[in-house]
């Protein structure tokens, strides 16, 4: 007979994208390893969003959903929903990624409480195509994460460590995940990354992903700020060129809403 007490808690931010949701949670049913709970966290959807995770907790009891009446954005939900977990391990998901249909299983089956956390490779899915990031089993370290976010956008972490850190920062507009991860390793020594991709990341489905051109701009000033003394020379060099290419990619895509608006 399985557990009444689920063995890792999702989190799910979501904010009117219904049909990317459902997808998602998809995904989540689809798990090989099926004692989870899954906590949805509606951030003042005004679409039909709220019907549908009624109906869906109604029916599926490892399904949970909070509502709020009013957004508090994507960093106060996934807290929220952290303090709420059932679970000693959490993990989360972006209402527009899917989980890979082994991904618990296998980051279960890999978890090591001496390491900070564990991840693993993700598939990256845009409308040029689909590629394999970080596809290599790796001990990161502090060095390794100020080079560069080597951990992906999930992970899988006792709810205990990140209660401990504070969880997501939501003074940051962009970047909450890298930052969590580097503070999670700061704190508790090197993760863990396995080499199997278990996340489809997808950033080609022609809406806005949670975080927008000057939001990531305002996520990696943030970051810098935070993180550059733990930086090597090299490292702020090429932190300093991310933000001025964010900064360029930011400008261009006012310049191009302000164009297309002249010719409406």
């Amino acid at each position: 007979m399985q557990s009444t007490v689920p063995i890792v808690s999702i989190y799910l931010p979501t904010k009117n994208r219904l049909e990317l949701l459902k997808r998602a949670i998809a995904s989540v049913l689809a798990q090989t390893e099926t004692n989870w709970e899954l906590i949805v966290v509606d951030d003042g959807s005004t679409d039909a969003t709220p019907a549908y995770l009624q109906e869906l907790a109604q029916a599926d009891k490892r399904v949970r959903y909070i509502r709020h009446e009013y957004s508090v954005g994507a960093p106060a939900s996934r807290n929220e929903a952290i303090s709420a977990a059932h679970a000693e391990l959490v993990t989360g998901l972006d209402d527009d990624d899917e989980f890979v249909q082994q991904r618990l299983g296998l980051l279960l089956e890999n978890y090591d409480p001496n390491y900070a956390f564990i991840c693993a490779a993700s598939f990256w899915i845009s409308d040029s195509g689909e590629k394999v990031l970080w596809d290599a089993e790796k001990e990161l370290t502090l060095s390794d994460m100020m080079r560069e976010n080597q951990a992906s956008n999930q992970v899988l972490v006792s709810k205990e460590k990140l209660l401990t850190i504070g969880g997501f920062d939501t003074d940051f507009q962009a970047l909450q995940d890298y930052d969590c991860w580097v503070r999670l390793i700061e704190a508790f020594g090197p993760a863990k990354r396995i080499a199997t991709p278990l996340m489809k990341v997808n950033v080609g489905h022609g809406l806005t992903r949670i975080t927008d051109d000057q939001k990531a701009v305002e996520g990696y000033q943030c970051f810098y700020q935070r993180h550059k003394n733990k930086m090597s020379a090299r490292q702020r060099l090429r932190f300093q060129l991310r933000i001025k290419e964010k900064k360029s990619l930011s400008q261009a895509s006012k310049l191009l809403f302000r164009g297309l608006t002249r010719l409406i």
